[in-house]
């Protein structure tokens, strides 16, 4: 009876082709977008859970000033004094140059200083080693598979020697296999902890002891059984009395770090805002893919009421024709589905590429996904047969013989209904779109107080730095360089930050290090006192400058009113962004720098012949130091990173947006044909009396463009409210004008009226003699 039934449905199918067509196409796309999201989402929340230590892992973090900055000898501290804490490793990852095989040389990102602990806390898959005890001296390294392939080829790396920075040789002791995608950790090398002292300066001392530098993360692993709210207590205040600090430190769990974005640290993070984004968009789609299935159902209830009047003559029961629909239904969702993982695979590079992911579709095929996908397929087929076979089989047989099976030609309040919900979606998703590219471009176009143009930077090198003033000269006689200034940091990357608890007052400031000519050369205003002066550098000693944000934050009565680390104030600079436009202005400390203790080099070269310009200075840089690579940014690039995910979000947005108006034309188009096919008869007889084309297409269109609109006005407010919440997130935001949701309901309207309009135009242009012999 069954394989009866799917012969049944598979030769119906056949012969209503355009409904098939329009059904497996929706269902498809839409099965192959929510595959494409789905990966995301999963790789989102499983991110760090293949760490087989996970529930004892914990980080210390700072609850009050939101960091994980502690210092050195925190871990060694807390493991002599409390029994909970089974390991520790401290951890401070850089990017730096490394030279290897002699006379080669890259810059190499992601290098984590880590104590040999680290390889029992984490899941670090040893793949080659030539040692059982792995990290214990000062030129220990490991490193990733993909390092040892980029830097050495198929030749075996064991033993090998890399140098760091020109400063530090390593004698590489393992190869460990990649950290997986969803990983917070992605290391390609793993240094001993203790040998950083290297990368600090500090070759003879031992950093070990250094209790003044919280610059370190901490991790600890707990023994089992330990109540974590009691020892977080404990811990806490022991902490404040050891280390002479008002800090609140507590152990925050590893699993949590992830999607913790308030923390400032040195990893990588989700945000579960786009996880919910994504995973709403994935049941949206299919579901206005289910609305054009059921919509399409019910609309060819004339074309199966025959069949179904026959059927129930003939002695059939309703609930086998239910079950015969819902097995029909299913059976186009699997191929559906099928055709689905297809398209996913032709998408996924593209999605990748958005994401800056490696998302394998494959990954979907194996055990439990795969009988998750075939279960999802099943309810969604029993979901969106529901309606359609209860409609169709509601008719008697007496009823189909008198010609009264079809129902009520046109569109019905529960069609109405659906449609006006798949555009609802459509066009919040194209509002969403529009407004995230205007945040971004806001952002871009933006005054930030600084003249940032064709300013590119250079992160020094310790060969350069010994001849610095001469690199200075040389590129300065180039004749596309107009300025060149340095500093430790600079605008749009200013990481360091100064913490002290003076006189019961908390200070909190973010630390710029800038030479004499800094403020010149970015058009920087000083609104109060003085800057640095060019002439002598001796007297910039001890000396600062603040901007008005932490003029504001010390509430001071005067920026001069109190020293500073025994450091006085001498002028005031106007507020300037020197991080990210998402967020307010930082209190900023800005003191001076010599430029042989400054690491970058900020060159401002003329607008013409840049190409060239950068090739001149790249020459005097392989002149002056042939062993590192030559790599620059210019400052807009380092503020445009600021951003990245929000541009990509622009990007996927606009896809979704697509796909969702591409499906619901696509349920428009086959609705409208199956009407216009039902009022064939109609069509002659307004023709036949005299009706033009302009009449007909109208006749067809006035009702859907008007539904699009009851859309759009719903729409509006559910647009407004979210994205009203969204922008909260940032201190400079775009406005929301009226124009954005105009422009939505205009491209929703404009899109949608093009396959009303082809449909209608069909209709009205058939010979009114063929359309009256019709039926």
């Amino acid at each position: 009876m069954m394989l009866q039934n799917i012969k049944s449905s598979i030769k119906r199918l056949g012969n209503n082709k355009l409904y098939t067509i329009i059904n497996v196409g929706g269902l498809s796309l839409s099965f192959a977008v929510a595959i494409l999201l789905l990966l995301y989402v999963h790789n989102e929340i499983t991110t760090d859970k293949y760490h087989k230590n996970l529930n004892s892992l914990y980080r210390l973090t700072e609850s009050k000033d939101k960091h994980d900055d502690t210092a050195v000898k925190f871990g060694e501290y807390i493991k002599e004094k409390f029994p909970e804490i089974k390991y520790f490793t401290r951890y401070q990852e850089f990017n730096q140059a490394i030279q290897y095989d002699n006379d080669k040389s890259i810059k190499m990102d992601h290098i984590a200083y880590m104590d040999s602990s680290c390889l029992e806390m984490f899941s670090i898959n040893i793949v080659k080693s030539n040692r059982n005890k792995l990290l214990r001296t000062n030129q220990s390294i490991i490193i990733s598979e993909t390092t040892a392939k980029k830097l050495f080829g198929d030749a075996d790396p064991i033993g090998k020697t890399i140098r760091f920075e020109n400063l530090h040789d390593y004698i590489i002791e393992a190869v460990f296999e990649d950290y997986p995608i969803n990983s917070s950790l992605q290391h390609n090398i793993i240094a001993s902890f203790p040998s950083i002292k290297f990368f600090w300066g500090w070759p003879d001392y031992d950093v070990l002891k250094e209790e003044g530098n919280w610059s370190v993360s901490t991790y600890v692993m707990l023994n089992e059984g330990v109540n974590i709210s009691d020892f977080n207590v404990r811990l806490q205040k022991d902490l404040a009395e050891r280390f002479g600090r008002k800090t609140e430190f507590y152990l925050q769990e590893f699993s949590s770090i992830y999607f913790d974005n308030e923390i400032s640290d040195e990893i990588r993070h989700g945000k579960t805002q786009i996880v919910y984004l994504f995973l709403s968009i994935a049941i949206i789609i299919i579901i206005i893919a289910m609305i054009n299935y059921i919509n399409l159902s019910t609309s060819i209830s004339t074309k199966r009421a025959l069949s179904i009047g026959v059927y129930k003559i003939l002695g059939a029961q309703r609930k086998y024709l239910i079950i015969q629909f819902m097995i029909e239904t299913i059976l186009i969702c699997f191929f559906s589905l099928f055709l689905g993982y297809i398209l996913a695979e032709l998408f996924i590079p593209t999605f990748n590429n958005l994401l800056q992911y490696k998302l394998q579709v494959k990954s979907f095929y194996a055990f439990p996904f795969s009988i998750i996908s075939i279960s999802i397929a099943i309810l969604i087929g029993l979901i969106s047969g529901v309606y359609p076979s209860m409609y169709l089989t509601r008719f008697s047989p007496l009823q189909i013989l008198k010609g009264k099976a079809s129902g009520t030609k046109g569109i019905g309040l529960f069609k109405k209904t659906l449609m006006v919900f798949q555009f609802i979606i459509t066009i919040t998703l194209i509002t969403g779109t529009i407004v995230v590219y205007k945040q971004i471009n806001h952002w871009r176009n933006m005054e930030i107080g600084v003249n940032k143009d064709n300013v590119l930077v250079l992160l020094s090198s310790d060969n350069l730095q010994e001849s610095v003033k001469v690199f200075k000269e040389n590129i300065g006689k180039i004749t596309g360089v107009e300025d060149v200034s340095f500093s430790k940091g600079t605008v749009g990357s200013v990481g360091n930050g100064l913490y002290d608890v003076i006189d019961d007052q908390t200070i909190n400031l973010r630390h710029l290090r800038v030479d004499a000519n800094y403020f010149d050369m970015f058009d920087i205003d000083i609104i109060d006192g003085n800057g640095f002066f060019k002439s002598n550098s001796k007297l910039n000693e001890y000396k600062y400058l603040l901007n008005e944000a932490a003029v504001k934050y010390l509430d001071w009565e005067s920026a001069y009113e109190k020293d500073l680390w025994g450091w006085k104030c001498i002028g005031v600079v106007k507020d300037f962004n020197f991080a990210s436009q998402q967020d307010a202005i930082a209190p900023l400390f800005i003191s001076f720098t010599e430029e042989e203790e400054a690491w970058t080099i900020n060159i401002k070269i003329s607008s013409l012949n840049i190409p060239s310009t950068i090739k001149q200075i790249e020459a005097i840089w392989a002149e002056m130091s042939p062993a590192d690579p030559f790599e620059y940014k210019f400052i807009d690039d380092l503020f445009n990173e600021q951003y990245n995910s929000e541009d990509r979000l622009t990007k996927l947005l606009g896809y979704f947006a697509i796909f969702s108006i591409f499906i619901a034309c696509l349920g428009l188009f086959g609705l409208i044909s199956f009407i216009a096919e039902q009022r064939t008869k109609e069509i002659g007889v307004r023709k036949a009396n005299g009706a033009n084309m302009k009449n007909i297409i109208m006749l067809f269109s006035k009702e859907f463009i008007q539904l699009i609109i009851i859309s759009g006005i719903v729409a509006i407010p559910l647009s407004y409210y979210v994205l009203s919440k969204w922008l909260q997130n940032f201190a400079y935001v775009t406005k929301l004008s009226w124009w954005v949701f105009a422009v939505s309901i205009i491209i929703a309207i404009v899109v949608s009226s093009l396959s009303v309009f082809y449909r209608a135009y069909r209709a009205a242009s058939q010979n009114p003699v063929d359309a009256l012999r019709y039926e």
